[in-house]
């Protein structure tokens, strides 16, 4: 009984008990697939006769020769530095704290005016390189403000006589 047609339907199974309606539907699912099948193997022929395109390796040539051209335009320019606005000297002028990146050491310089951030250039006051940076006037650098020493007189004063702290009276309990 198994893959025999009976009343036009490929018979799958021994079961007796499908319905007429299921051994359709199964049929028509059956024919589907293989229509897909076929639809699969008309799309690889396709592709197997697509005209040559460009080769691989001169694609990948292509790409390495450029990003050798960036790496090494990388290095020659190095990225500039965003630095906040420090505050202002002696004389009310602002200004910045710019590091080398040469030979690492710190310089203050002077800014005169506010304007829109823009890569600015410098020499170095130690070694002479020229230091690439953005002076970013949205951060302002502002000490906190100096808060009093706690001394210990000041512990035995609000703790009546006895210094150690509440935790640590706690813990030796």
């Amino acid at each position: 009984m198994v893959h025999t047609v009976l009343d036009g339907t490929f018979r799958q199974t021994n079961l007796t008990n499908e319905s007429s309606e299921y051994l359709a539907k199964r049929e028509e699912l059956r024919l589907a697939e293989i229509e897909l099948m076929r639809q699969r193997e008309r799309v690889a022929e396709l592709r197997r006769h697509l005209p040559e395109g460009a080769p691989l390796l001169l694609t990948v040539e292509a790409l390495i020769r450029t990003s050798a051209a960036q790496a090494n335009a990388h290095h020659e320019q190095a990225a500039p530095g965003w630095i906040p606005r420090n505050g202002k000297d002696s004389s009310g002028i602002p200004y910045v704290v710019v590091t080398c990146t040469e030979c690492l050491r710190s310089f203050p310089l002077n800014v005169v005016e506010e304007a829109n951030p823009e890569v600015m250039e410098t020499p170095c006051y130690f070694c002479g390189t020229g230091v690439r940076y953005i002076v970013d006037f949205s951060v302002f650098v502002v000490s906190p403000p100096k808060r009093p020493a706690v001394t210990h007189a000041r512990l035995e004063h609000a703790g009546g006589g006895d210094s150690a702290p509440e935790w640590s009276k706690k813990a030796e309990a």
